[in-house]
């Protein structure tokens, strides 16, 4: 017991490196004082990345097992080191043989002796050189195209070092390396030292970023009143309001934010004028507010509405193999021989609009038909290549299977690394329709339009606005579909099948859509409609929630919070059922805390494409096992009818978590026969665009657990749209 409790301190030769089964990382190095090799065992979240054989890294940790060869150790704290901070030729001479930047430009054995050796130049001199990159002087000993490629990777891998010693140091953020590395590329310190306040571009991955930056920066000697912090101030709040989705800040807002920082209103203008003749901010006039943005965020807003009006300038020209009129004839009974019922008059209106134009956005809540329209959009361009696009992979698998063979579908980031790769041909006349368009945040569609640059192309936009907006920034779909611009197709689908219309449920979406929630009857065991499942605390809700899934398996429940701080946290749910439902299993998946058993629910967070799952897919776990093939646990999942093999590895990659809660946004885009909709307690996050998505999330039931006031006031509340401060405007 007591060897569990040792803490080591070593700096080690890293000789060996595997992905941890757990989701980190393994490496094995000799402590270049001497001693036991050292196995490591470090988690994401601590190292900042992969350590690399021929590295030096400090390591501290609580020592957990040994053998006649080797302590394992846990690690609370690991980062590379320089070669010359340990400095011996030996040393050297194994990092400059070991390590992957100094490999694949003819640097052998054979010359690595040659410049350490009693003829070379020797370790300190040689460091000196490359740190300089004087490759001239190696030029006796090497080629030239050796000594300028060993040189430029030996700088790399230097300024890497020095980069990670100056964040930890200063006490910011490790987390930014990374990111700040790719960005800079050379000389990160020199820049970082002559304003430490361009870190707050990383605002998004160190939110506490800027006390880091005020110590940093008192410690270089910039006073309070260099242009430099009053330019980084300005910035910080608007990275603030970035963080709420907010793409912009109204000027009495940014005043008060600054003039409470810098003690006068002369220096808050000051301040602002500063920033905007750096062009570090813009600002922007709508509807008669004036906004202040930081430019990119300005630029990208821009440069999307830029788009835009194009699209909306340069109309389609009439495509002579395409007899519209027909083909919408033809599909129209198509549809009345598959299904029994012929299109409105609105959704035919909605695919020739969609066809005969270069932009259509298309709001309607569920049961007006948008996905028979997307069907019919693509059937009728047959001629035309058209792509469906979607935010998750689990909405992209649900589109391909709704439409068919007609169109190839896509999540909108792989669509873009096709245009990227050149798998769309510059000349090819496309139809791009997004479906689920209200979740697609202002950046993520200037990515997109971005790639299509040059490419002839048409938009089509589906969603519904009245369901949750983007989790990023800004808003897109909800500006077009409110817009003033009567150039811009907008169709509202309000016509509902006529079986749904006459329905509870649907007169209760209707309703809250607009604000109202009238007394919902408490549930019975009706199987069709809207009730409430009524509970006053944590414990009746938890106990409700398990009375409802021993009694209706399939029951989907759902709710606006993930945390643990919240009464209907969906990782405490999770746990409560699964610890009642499940008995004790002599074999699972070990998740880190997490256990995986069979007949668990289970969700997927990550897109994983090797095995064809997308983040938001769900399935259940039908059989967990020992695979002698693999070497690990493995468990058997089926997902949508299709049986999948996940070993422990792949269970890490795919962020597997239980799924008898879930989240509403990891709900949306899905159906389930009975949802249940957590109302235990108010919240920011519920509002009434949140408990509308949870609740149009039922084909037949709907039961709202918690407090009826709950609800109410959360209908009663703005959806978040409302308050997003988004200057975009076509």
């Amino acid at each position: 017991m007591e060897d569990r409790l040792v803490m080591l301190n070593h700096k080690i030769r890293v000789t060996s490196i595997s992905l941890g089964s757990y989701g980190g990382y393994i490496f094995s190095g000799k402590p270049i004082q001497g001693g036991k090799n050292l196995v490591c065992k470090v988690p994401y979240k601590i190292a900042t990345r992969s350590p690399a054989t021929g590295e030096v890294w400090e390591i501290t940790g609580q020592k957990v097992n040994s053998d006649e060869y080797n302590n394992y150790i846990d690690l609370t704290d690991c980062h590379p080191i320089e070669i010359k901070s340990v400095l011996t030729k030996e040393l050297l001479r194994w990092h400059l043989l070991k390590h992957y930047r100094f490999r694949g430009f003819g640097l052998g054995k054979a010359k690595i002796d040659k410049l350490l050796g009693k003829h070379g130049i020797g370790a300190e001199a040689l460091i000196t050189l490359l740190n300089h990159n004087k490759w001239q002087h190696l030029t006796d000993l090497l080629s030239e195209h050796i000594a300028k490629s060993l040189c430029r990777n030996w700088q790399a891998l230097n300024n890497h070092f020095e980069t990670l010693q100056f964040l930890k140091e200063n006490s910011i953020p490790v987390s930014v390396a990374k990111p700040l590395l790719k960005v800079c590329g050379y000389n990160t310190v020199s820049r970082l030292e002559s304003n430490p306040y361009s870190l707050i571009a990383f605002y998004d991955i160190a939110p506490n970023i800027w006390h880091s930056i005020e110590r940093t920066a008192a410690k270089l000697g910039i006073e309070q009143d260099d242009p430099r912090r009053l330019i980084g101030l300005v910035e910080y709040c608007l990275y603030e309001q970035l963080a709420m989705a907010h793409t912009a800040c109204r000027r009495e807002e940014i005043v008060a934010y600054l003039e409470k920082e810098l003690g006068s209103y002369d220096a808050t203008i000051n301040a602002l004028k500063t920033a905007l003749k750096k062009k570090a901010i813009c600002h922007v006039i709508y509807k008669g507010i004036k906004y202040y943005q930081l430019s990119s965020i300005g630029y990208i807003e821009y440069e999307v509405e830029k788009e835009i009006s194009s699209l909306l300038e340069h109309p389609s020209q009439e495509d002579i193999f395409i007899d519209v009129k027909s083909s919408i004839d033809v599909f129209k009974e198509e549809i009345y021989t598959r299904d029994g019922f012929y299109l409105t008059n609105a959704q035919l209106k909605a695919i020739k609009e969609a066809v005969t134009n270069r932009l259509v956005i298309i709001d309607g809540y569920g049961g007006t038909g948008k996905t028979t329209i997307l069907e019919g959009v693509v059937s009728v361009l047959k001629p035309e290549k058209s792509y469906v696009l979607a935010l998750a992979g689990k909405a992209k698998e649900r589109a391909k299977q709704s439409i068919g063979e007609g169109a190839e579908a896509f999540t909108i980031h792989g669509f873009i690394e096709k245009v990227k790769t050149k798998k769309l041909a510059k000349n090819e006349k496309v139809k791009i329709i997004i479906d689920e368009a209200s979740m697609v945040d202002i950046l993520l569609i200037y990515r997109l339009i971005k790639s299509l640059k040059g490419i002839d192309y048409s938009l089509l936009l589906v969603g519904d606005r009245a369901q949750l907006s983007p989790i990023g920034v800004g808003l897109f779909f909800h500006r077009l579909v409110n817009s003033d611009n009567d150039k811009i197709k907008v169709i509202k689908l309000r016509e509902v099948h006529r079986t749904k219309a006459m329905g509870m449920l649907h007169k209760v979406s209707i309703g809250v859509r607009s604000g109202n929630l009238h007394k919902l009857e408490k549930w019975r065991g009706e199987t069709e409609g809207v009730y409430l499942l009524p509970c006053d605390n944590q414990t009746q809700l938890f106990n409700r929630l398990l009375e409802v899934k021993q009694l209706m398996p399939n029951a989907q429940v759902v709710t606006a919070h993930v945390t643990e701080s919240r009464k209907d946290s969906a990782r405490l749910i999770n746990n409560f059922i699964q610890s009642n439902i499940q008995s004790n299993q002599d074999i699972f998946m070990a998740l880190g805390e997490l256990k995986i058993m069979r007949n668990d629910w289970v969700i997927v967070n990550q897109n994983v494409h090797d095995l064809n799952l997308y983040n938001g897919n769900t399935g259940i776990v039908s059989s967990v096992y020992y695979s002698e093939e693999h070497g690990e646990i493995c468990c058997n999942i089926v997902f949508d009818g299709n049986e999948i093999t996940i070993t422990k590895s792949n269970a890490w990659e795919l962020g597997l978590q239980l799924a008898y809660a879930i989240s509403i946004h990891k709900s949306q885009g899905s159906e389930y026969d009975t949802t249940v909709v957590c109302a235990i307690e108010s919240s920011k996050l519920l509002d009434r665009s949140m408990f509308y998505t949870a609740i149009t999330r039922s084909r037949k039931l709907t039961l709202v657990a918690g407090k009826l006031e709950v609800a109410i006031n959360a209908v009663k509340k703005p959806s978040r749209f409302e308050s997003l401060k988004s200057p975009f405007q076509v």
